[in-house]
């Protein structure tokens, strides 16, 4: 779920732990009535050899784990390459650098995050 204000857009999204950034589609921005292009501008590489842009804004993202909510205020990028497969991607800066643990069990499609509970 990414959330700006008192706008909220569910969107799926995929952990990728090799993605450096979370970058979301620019129509999904839009909805959530950002000014796309005018945000900080950065290239990224997908899997293939083409550099896309991004615009990163500030937005909150908020996930269910166990049926526990958790949201992280973040700068996530959005861009006009990942309007077509209209998937979100999590990556390790702003999402998995919010985890004390983060690990894959590839056989059994299964992923653990762990939170850093305050003492």
């Amino acid at each position: 779920m990414l959330r700006r204000g008192s706008r909220r857009i569910r969107v799926i999204s995929l952990l990728d732990s090799g993605a450096d950034d979370c970058l979301f589609p620019a129509s999904i921005g839009r909805l959530l009535g950002l000014p796309v292009e005018a945000g900080r501008k950065q290239p990224f590489m997908g899997a293939g050899a083409f550099s896309n842009l991004a615009y990163f804004h500030q937005v909150t993202v908020g996930v269910t784990l166990e049926n526990v909510p958790l949201w992280f205020d973040l700068s996530v990028g959005f861009s006009t390459a990942m309007d077509i497969p209209k998937l979100g991607l999590l990556g390790r800066a702003g999402f998995f650098d919010r985890f004390e643990e983060v690990a894959f069990r590839v056989k059994e499609q299964y992923v653990r995050l762990v939170v850093e509970v305050p003492k």
